[in-house]
């Protein structure tokens, strides 16, 4: 499936251009900004050559490009409101950054529990209002909680200190003990574990490792995935308390199919989970953030994310950045949120662009290659009869 954090589109979140991600989302958004670029140096080409109609056309498709752009995103408006709910985002930090961090796994999973039950005492005391639904980071619990009971324990208390709904990341070991699930768990104040959510997109290298047995003998560090990540098969729909929540887990954000299948299955807003420490204080943190801004205003929902050790944050629908907190420091945000359930025309439109831009760019190449074909049969045909003359 690729690795898609790289398309152009992640760049543009202050571009003039960021309102064609209303129209066809992160695909037609990253396609516009290609054909720009692509004209900005037909611009120079021709001027170079002092082929000034040719410049003068493609600055002009490059300023109507811009306007265009500019005009959608004033103009756009998210789908109208639902409802309102009130979310707390447990960021509860890591011991120190780095790859061993996994291997302190219950003070990362303390660092949560301590943090949710200061927020039960800021409840208490009435300086924080009632969440309807608390959420917390991708891998909170290394530990699996269905094989150690000391750990199920620890959860089932808090989220009942907390009294609301608890969106829990949780490793969870499979029937036979060979691989992992990363798995996003509603824990439920009175029943305890119920819905779940399983990664569906697992990262090669990171969370299993293509071709084990030929390539894990050669290359030491594989050691440090020692079980193999099962991917899950159901889309990330989950009710958590009053709120419908489409959840995706990490780099899960930057594809496109696996947000747009929340949206499409009834989720009224979006959650990215996440585990920044490893990256903490490099580019990715900022860089996953500002693709969870491109969702916001691509789908037309609130987006929540929590983070072990940050960016965790409110993205509101319109894009606005309404929540942020540092990374690698323990906070905990409780905001509103609006539920949605009607549909952006990008949602709409899915992947409908990729296969008319594909479309676009395969003809394109065919016809260069006929019209190269052709000029050169051309200039062979002039060839042979000067010489024939």
């Amino acid at each position: 499936g690729g690795f898609p954090w790289g398309r152009t589109a992640h760049a543009l979140t202050e571009s003039l251009l960021l309102g064609w991600v209303h129209v066809g989302g992160v695909t037609l958004l990253t396609a516009v900004a290609a054909a720009v670029g692509t004209l900005l140096a037909g611009i120079v080409r021709a001027a170079s050559g002092r082929e000034w109609p040719r410049a003068t056309t493609a600055g002009g498709l490059v300023v109507a490009a811009l306007l265009a752009g500019a005009g959608l995103q004033a103009a756009v408006s998210p789908p109208p409101v639902d409802a309102a709910a009130t979310v707390a985002i447990v960021q509860g930090n890591v011991p120190r950054a780095g790859l061993d961090f996994l291997g302190q796994r219950e003070a990362v999973l303390a660092n949560h529990v301590e943090a949710t039950r200061a927020l039960a005492r800021d409840i208490d005391e009435g300086i924080e209002p009632q969440p309807d639904v608390v959420l917390w980071p991708e891998n909170s619990s290394d530990i699996d909680p269905f094989t150690d009971e000391g750990v199920r324990r620890r959860i089932d208390a808090v989220v009942a200190e907390i009294d609301a709904p608890t969106l829990v990341g949780v490793l969870v070991g499979t029937e036979d003990g060979e691989q992992v699930e990363n798995s996003a768990i509603v824990w439920d104040p009175q029943s305890g574990a119920g819905e779940r959510y399983v990664k569906q997109h697992p990262v090669p290298f990171g969370e299993y490792v293509p071709g084990r047995e030929l390539i894990a003998p050669l290359v030491g560090r594989l050691d440090r995935v020692p079980r193999d990540m099962r991917a899950g098969t159901e889309p990330g729909v989950l009710e958590i308390g009053p709120v419908t929540a489409g959840v995706v887990i990490c780099f899960e954000i930057a594809y496109d199919a696996e947000v747009r299948e929340t949206v499409l299955e009834g989720g009224e807003i979006l959650v990215v989970q996440t585990n920044n420490a490893t990256y903490g204080r490099t580019g990715q943190p900022e860089q996953q953030f500002a693709i969870s801004r491109l969702r916001a205003l691509e789908h037309g929902r609130d987006v929540v994310i929590a983070s072990t050790s940050g960016i965790s944050g409110l993205v509101r629908a319109d894009g606005t950045v309404d929540e942020k907190t540092d990374e690698f420091t323990q906070a905990v945000i409780v905001t509103p949120v609006d539920t949605r359930t009607a549909l952006t025309w990008a949602t709409r439109s899915g992947l409908a662009w990729s296969w008319v831009l594909a479309g676009v760019g395969v003809t394109g190449m065919m016809i260069g290659v006929v019209t190269r074909m052709r000029a050169r049969r051309d200039v062979r045909s002039q060839q042979e009869s000067t010489v024939g003359g």
